[in-house]
């Protein structure tokens, strides 16, 4: 696991979005495409914004989300809604979106069809981005949730399961660690006091976090990005 560690979350943002690209880049040049999940909590819009800057052709590019609320596209809370309005812009208009959201009524009738369309991408994924959350979250991983525990297992054979955030009962699904794991290049991204903190803790064993899952995993070297 490596660390950087910025004066400011919009240096942190602006570094984070430099990597990912490259990765991208060199993932064209040696695959011909290249696939990024990336995560699009509030939080962020900052990354979000500083890769739709970054040049690469991505029409060659997949993007897919870490997590999704289950709403439908275009109404508040939707992740993929955020996704378009923060970095499908310009150029960025080329690449192809995965969209984890299939019309069904409840998430659990998802699972197959979008762990279908996870399975279509180019694996490895080329670049897994994930925010830390101030309760200790990593994409829709929450601490308290069913079957959390399979989930934050990297052998787990399932990609993608149902998902619950206790503060905001609202169901959804996120991958898991198994498929976030299984990426040429893994970043987690801490931003704010709050989240250095619940980070801090976390890297110190004085709290188990869901993100403790993700320090812990030694399929693919982490690297932390940490700023504000």
């Amino acid at each position: 696991m490596t660390e950087q560690q910025f004066e400011s979350s919009t240096q942190a943002a602006q570094a984070l979005a430099a990597a990912v690209a490259e990765n991208l880049r060199q993932g064209i040049a040696a695959r011909g495409t290249a696939s990024l999940v990336t995560w699009s909590e509030p939080a962020g819009g900052a990354f979000l914004k500083a890769l739709r800057a970054q040049v690469l052709d991505w029409s060659k590019v997949q993007i897919t989300l870490s997590d999704e609320r289950w709403v439908a596209p275009g109404t508040q809370g939707s992740r993929e809604t955020l996704l378009r309005k923060r970095l499908f812009q310009g150029d960025v208009l080329d690449a192809r979106l995965i969209s984890l959201w299939t019309g069904d009524a409840k998430p659990i009738q998802a699972v197959v069809e979008a762990t279908e369309r996870i399975a279509r991408m180019p694996r490895p994924f080329d670049a897994v981005v994930l925010g830390l959350g101030d309760d200790g979250h990593v994409a829709g991983l929450y601490a308290g949730m069913p079957a959390l525990d399979a989930m934050l297992n990297p052998t787990w054979a399932l990609n993608v399961a149902t998902s619950i955030a206790p503060k905001a009962p609202v169901e959804g699904l996120t991958l898991t660690l198994h498929a976030l794991s299984d990426t040429r290049n893994l970043y987690l991204s801490v931003a704010g006091p709050i989240a250095s903190r619940v980070y801090a803790e976390t890297r110190a064993g004085a709290m188990d976090y869901p993100v403790a899952a993700l320090l812990r995993q030694r399929r693919v070297d982490l690297s932390v990005v940490i700023g504000g």
